[in-house]
């Protein structure tokens, strides 16, 4: 079995005009988006949750001025704005995540930005949407297919471009049903006509769907912007509950998700409202779901058994620390190392690659350097 884990890095890699976040720039990205309100109110939020590691009397002033003045603000103040936090040193989303935990106090806006940035990422992504340079990554898929083998790929992105290329590259064979390590009972192929739940958009059963075969698996132990649960459930959603939009082809979609209340409907109950699930970019990525619980026993079993992983982009921040022990613990359980791991960056310091291979402790260890393409041209 072949085991591939992919970080934000690898999407980076194909980004066009649009920008793809990543965990240090993701702020700067969203400076980029302001002319959308999501984007802005997450950024507003941030501001008002007082967040950052330096105070910015001018931003915060703008923030509530903008708070007060919603749906008016003009496009001088959202550019000026979004010109200040830019102007702030860089600081990894996880960082700020982390900083809202050791608050003693949180006030109502730091308590809020969970949701916030819920919707704001999935904005950043409806926007880029397929505008990617995805050639490269579905011929290195096609190739590695020919391998009868099976194939795994723990993506830790919310994002679904290295879902997109598998479900293109394995020519139908992974289907979105089952494909994530778990089934999804229900679909829908539209959106919410407006946010009255007596314009919910009709779950259809998955029944009618083709099944995944069993050789690919697409596992996302942080979650993915097109699992859909419902919202304001207490307790954690199970995976009977859960809901995934497709293309009216039967394709995988970004959900757009942009009005509060996002209304479903299956056939015989009640309209519900449907919420994105994700894990937030905090250090304590502690699961709530049995859906990201299935996905980490998922990994931790494919960690223990794959003959050959490679690394794409994805870094293993120290400050995952769940993440962590999960892989340590996984490549103790095994009975023999890992023949191979290949870890493929770009211009990624010597510490970078010593890291994985101390970690996974492969017989072999091979490091590509020069970004995806290069060392998707130099693969056989």
């Amino acid at each position: 079995m072949t085991l591939y884990l992919a970080g934000a890095g690898l999407s980076k890699a194909m980004q066009r005009a649009r920008s793809v976040p990543m965990m240090m720039d993701f702020t700067r990205v969203l400076t980029e988006l302001v002319t959308n309100d999501v984007v802005l109110n997450t950024l507003v939020t941030m501001e008002l949750g007082s967040i950052y590691e330096n105070s910015c009397a001018e931003c915060k002033k703008l923030a509530e001025q903008m708070k007060t003045d919603e749906p008016n603000v003009s496009a001088e103040e959202r550019n000026r704005f979004a010109e200040l936090v830019r102007s702030r040193r860089p600081e990894s989303i996880e960082t700020l995540f982390g900083r809202i935990e050791s608050m003693e106090q949180p006030n109502i806006y730091a308590q809020g930005l969970p949701a916030y940035f819920r919707y704001a990422i999935n904005q950043v992504f409806v926007g880029i949407g397929w505008d990617l340079e995805t050639a490269v990554l579905e011929d290195f898929l096609r190739r590695r297919f020919n391998d009868q083998g099976d194939h795994v790929f723990v993506s830790f992105n919310y994002d679904l471009v290295l879902d997109k290329c598998v479900e293109l590259a394995s020519g139908g064979m992974w289907q979105p049903r089952n494909g994530y390590g778990f089934e999804f009972p229900f679909y829908v192929t539209g959106d919410p006509a407006s946010e009255h739940p007596g314009d919910a958009v009709q779950e259809r059963s998955s029944q009618e769907l083709p099944l995944s075969v069993d050789r690919f698996r697409v596992i996302k132990p942080h979650g993915s912007l097109n699992w859909l649960v419902p919202q304001g459930r207490s307790g954690a959603p199970e995976p009977a509950e859960m809901l995934i939009p497709l293309t009216g082809g039967l394709k995988i979609r970004y959900w757009p998700s942009t009005q509060t209340f996002n209304s479903t409907q299956r056939p015989g109950e009640w309209p519900r409202d449907m919420k994105i699930l994700i894990a937030p970019p905090s250090p304590q990525k502690s699961p709530k779901s049995e859906a990201l619980l299935r996905a980490k026993a998922g990994e931790s079993d494919s960690l223990a058994a794959a003959e050959e992983i490679f690394v794409l982009g994805y870094s293993f921040p120290k400050t995952d620390r769940d993440q962590l022990e999960l892989v340590r613990t996984a490549i103790a359980k095994r009975n023999a190392p890992i023949r191979r791991a290949t870890g493929v960056n770009f211009k990624a310091p010597k510490e970078y690659f010593d890291a994985i291979e101390a970690l996974l402790k492969p017989r072999e260890m091979r490091c590509f350097n020069d970004g995806f393409a290069d060392f998707a041209s130099k693969m056989p």
